[in-house]
């Protein structure tokens, strides 16, 4: 709504703020599909929305995918997220405390994420960026980081 509201001098700047890699997409999807499209169909059918708006309208995907507050990941959302669809890495804003423990420990708070077992290929960076992991929150950059 907010893009579509703007006088077209400021989608103008906009356009060239994208062009010239001064804004970028994350994810881009049309929703954060885990939890308003549960069904796989749904899943894939709001990347596509959000992916297809995106290319046409900035001549972009995303390359980054990221889950602010996911509540689960599924196999389609481990397919979705992975180099499959473009992506070079993935970041999370909440997992599981008992795994982010466990990560802490092993150190492994960074991992390349195997999201398919038939396709090696589709394997994706991963890091976690939440307040489990030492920063503000899911909500917020790291400290410092203004």
């Amino acid at each position: 709504r907010w893009y579509r509201n703007l006088s077209e001098p400021d989608k103008t700047i906009v356009r060239d703020l994208v062009a010239n890699r001064q804004l970028t997409f994350v994810n881009g999807g049309w929703s954060m599909h885990d939890e308003a499209c549960p069904h796989f169909i749904d899943m894939i059918d709001n990347m596509a929305v959000g992916h297809e708006y995106l290319q046409q309208e900035f001549g972009t995907t995303p390359a980054v995918g990221w889950q602010l507050d996911p509540f689960g990941h599924s196999a389609t959302q481990a397919s979705l997220i992975s180099a499959e669809i473009g992506f070079h890495s993935i970041f999370f804003g909440r997992i599981d405390y008992q795994d982010m423990e466990r990560r802490k420990i092993a150190k492994e708070t960074n991992f390349l994420w195997a999201t398919s077992h038939a396709n090696a290929d589709s394997a994706v960076f991963t890091g976690l960026s939440g307040s489990n992991q030492g920063f503000v929150g899911p909500y917020a950059p790291p400290q410092g980081f203004h």
